[in-house]
């Protein structure tokens, strides 16, 4: 399975991580009470998603929460410089595709004895398109992935009242 789905040089680096065979690692996960598991998944990533979830499961009696994927769309930064600015950066825009099908089969494959996190809901309440700002019209992202400190606010309240839920 692992040379269907992983690229020799994806190989490489995986095999370069200790892993399970890093001892300090290994105990926190033992004396946590939860793990959190954040990535910017990739569809390869999906097949075995649920193994290593098992096998963290089996080690630690830890709660897991893993965090799906995040887009605010595809941000050209020139934006910033172009005429209408940051006006572009704030409009709503449509997710990537390759976003979209990997958080609907994670939202669909994670298994039930983990929290998902479907952060694409929680933050756009939706897989198809999501704005770039907050209430108080500050931008969340300067590229569509990474949180600017008001889009870091922003998702940490949302989280917060999410987790209060739980």
């Amino acid at each position: 399975l692992e040379k269907e789905l992983i690229q020799d040089f994806q190989s490489i680096e995986c095999r370069s991580h200790e892993g399970y065979s890093n001892q300090s690692l290994m105990d926190l996960m033992i004396q946590s009470d939860e793990i959190w598991l954040q990535s910017s998944w990739l569809e390869w990533q999906l097949p075995l998603l649920k193994e290593s979830l098992s096998n963290l499961k089996d080690y630690s009696q830890s709660k897991i929460l893993v965090f799906g994927r995040k887009s605010f769309g595809e941000i050209n930064q020139s934006q910033y410089f172009s005429e209408g600015g940051v006006k572009n950066l704030l409009r709503e825009r449509n997710l990537p595709r390759y976003h979209i099908l990997i958080s609907e089969e994670m939202s669909r494959s994670v298994p039930n004895f983990v929290e998902y996190i479907d952060v694409s809901i929680l933050l756009c309440d939706s897989y198809k398109k999501c704005s770039n700002s907050n209430d108080e019209n500050y931008i969340l992202s300067y590229d569509g992935r990474h949180l600017t400190p008001h889009g870091a606010i922003y998702f940490g309240n949302k989280l917060k009242e999410y987790l209060k839920k739980l």
